[in-house]
């Protein structure tokens, strides 16, 4: 926490000078990617925990390939601004949730397990069961 504080404390007032939001949108990616980095390094360091670092980037690319289409939606279509903001988080979701089972990264087990927490939770269950049965048919087409 400290960490992140300190790269928007540092960095801010000049990024946001020079770049205006955008800057300070960079400088939000930029402090939290450092946080998770170092949050990375302790977890390894004092706890012994290992990430895939392979499995990691191939989620972060299917998430940006995923937000292509919809930033092309939300930055083109002649629609009012709100429908192209709803739309393009709609068409997101639906992209990710497609491209996650289809590529790989998410198998059976994880599905099965996923599921059954899900399952725990009684007001998002009605909307995660047909998701979940989604991802479990494209790893079905996958495997064939």
């Amino acid at each position: 926490m400290r960490i992140i504080f300190g790269i928007l404390l540092a960095l801010s007032p000049s990024l946001t000078d020079f770049f205006g939001v955008q800057g300070l949108i960079a400088v939000l990616i930029i402090a939290n990617a450092a946080g998770v980095i170092y949050g990375i390094y302790v977890a390894e360091k004092d706890f012994h925990v290992m990430f895939g670092v392979k499995s990691l980037a191939r989620i972060y690319i299917v998430a940006a390939v995923a937000s292509v289409l919809p930033f092309l939606l939300v930055r083109t279509a002649p629609w009012p601004l709100l429908f192209r903001i709803v739309g393009g988080g709609l068409l997101c979701i639906f992209l990710y949730l497609t491209l996650i089972p289809s590529t790989g990264l998410l198998n059976e087990p994880e599905l099965k397990t996923l599921s059954g927490i899900t399952q725990r939770i009684r007001p998002l269950a009605p909307i995660i069961k047909p998701l979940l049965k989604y991802e479990k048919k494209i790893m079905r087409a996958r495997a064939y």
